[in-house]
């Protein structure tokens, strides 16, 4: 809400640093924490990841927890609910079924637990990501314009404009996007144009 670097932000407050005293280096570090923990990466994968010593990389985790213990609330409760019912939920109600979750086997299991976490976020970030895309096809429509949305990666979406078109199509698909759906955060959108993919990734 505050417009502010989430890794960065991570980065200051695991590292105890201020905002200007983290380098690009702690911030991919964060990074990794950020998306790694909640996608249920642990200390080892972590240690790997990063190129750390294991006792590090723990160290970070229990760090990242003690800092954002409602991170842990939420994975922790969403793998009971699935233990409990075998399935999950995005966001926006689309269920996965999660039969490793009831498995006897310790490596099936643990899959499962990342499974049911990584599908309520992930999923419901695809789900966002959907409705954009429906967003932009009827913006594109309704308007007459000859633009077309001709690629999805992940959760960014690419655009062909004829150049004349290009000032004006920007900020209507920014808007169309930042609204796909509305959450307690703002959904902000990076938006740029150039001569080819090349030059604006």
């Amino acid at each position: 809400k505050q417009g502010k670097d989430i890794h960065t932000q991570t980065a200051s407050q695991i590292f105890q640093l201020s905002l200007d005293e983290v380098t690009s280096d702690l911030r991919r570090q964060a990074k990794a924490i950020n998306f790694g923990i909640i996608y249920g990466m642990g200390a080892h994968r972590l240690s790997r990841e990063l190129n750390i010593p294991y006792k590090s990389a723990k160290l970070f985790i229990d760090k990242y927890f003690e800092q954002f213990p409602q991170v842990l609330g939420y994975i922790d409760s969403t793998i009971q609910f699935a233990k409990e019912h075998g399935e999950v939920f995005t966001l926006f109600g689309r269920k996965r079924k999660i039969p490793e979750i009831q498995s006897k086997n310790h490596g099936l299991l643990s899959q499962g637990e990342r499974i049911a976490v990584n599908t309520t976020i992930q999923g419901t970030a695809a789900d966002i990501v959907k409705f954009a895309i429906i967003r932009c096809f009827e913006l594109l429509q309704d308007e007459k314009l000859q633009s077309k949305l001709i690629l999805q990666i992940h959760d960014e979406l690419i655009f062909e404009s004829p150049k004349h078109e290009v000032e004006t199509v920007l900020p209507k698909i920014r808007f169309a996007m930042e609204n796909a759906s509305m959450l307690d955060v703002p959904l902000v959108v990076d938006i740029r144009s150039g001569n080819n993919w090349a030059e604006i990734h």
